[in-house]
Order: structure tokens, then C-alpha cells, then sequence
């Protein structure tokens, strides 16, 4: 069986692990800024790469965003005119009401018209037909 050390051999180490590791950013850092500070060219062309990188990849997205936006605005637009469309059949539920009321109307009138016309046209053949009988 193998044993742990104890966590006291253990601590200097990490801590010398870790010393090391933030001891390379710091330089990698400290490096970097001392070429911006001291060689702008340099600094400006790393600038330039990064936005030559990064540029595209940029504008691919703006394009999408414009096109899902236009895309959005159309499909709001349908869904605004359908929901007046909508508005508007509901407020000439009343018209057509009264259309309904008045085209019944129209054909009891034509009923009674029809009606009376007939009894007029069977009046005329009754008063004939007694005409004939009846010697002058």
C-alpha cells in the first residue's frame, strides 16, 4: 500500500507550481505591454490581424441579424393586418345582422305582394265567370 505524504510536504510544491505558472503570464503580459508602449507599429499591426480575423465573422452575423429582422418585421405586419381583418368582420357582424333583417323583410313583402296579386287575379275570374251566368 502506498501512502500520501502529509499535506505539508505537498503545499510548497503547489505553491511553487503556481509562483511559476503566474510568474509566465505576468511576463507574457509585462512583454505585450512594453511592445505596445515601445513599438506602436507592432501593437497596431496585432490590432489590424485581430480585426482582420474577426471582421468577417462579424459582418456574416450582422447580415443574418438584418435579415431575421426584415424577415420579423414582414411576419408582424401579416400577423397586424390579419388581427385588423379580424377586428373589422367583427364589428360588420352588426351590418350583416341588419342586411339578414332587412332581406327577410324584402321576402315576406314579396310573399304578401304575390299573395294579393293572386287573390286579385282569382277575384277577376270569379267576377267573370258569374258574368257568364248571369244573363244581361
Amino acid at each position: 500500500m502506498i501512502r500520501r505524504p502529509p499535506r505539508s510536504t505537498l503545499f510548497p510544491y503547489t505553491t511553487l507550481f503556481r509562483s511559476q505558472r503566474s510568474k509566465k503570464v505576468a511576463e507574457k503580459v509585462s512583454e505585450n505591454l512594453h511592445i505596445i508602449a515601445n513599438e506602436p507599429s507592432l501593437a497596431l499591426y496585432r490590432l489590424q490581424e485581430h480585426v482582420r480575423k474577426s471582421l468577417p465573422q462579424l459582418v456574416e452575423k450582422r447580415l443574418e441579424v438584418n435579415r431575421i429582422h426584415e424577415e420579423l418585421q414582414g411576419k408582424c405586419y401579416d400577423a397586424e393586418y390579419a388581427v385588423n381583418a379580424v377586428k373589422g368582420m367583427q364589428a360588420s357582424s352588426v351590418h350583416f345582422q341588419n342586411i339578414h333583417d332587412l332581406l327577410k323583410n324584402a321576402i315576406f313583402m314579396k310573399q304578401q305582394l304575390t299573395y294579393e296579386e293572386n287573390r286579385r287575379v282569382l277575384q277577376e275570374h270569379q267576377r267573370t265567370k258569374w258574368a257568364q251566368l248571369i244573363p244581361n
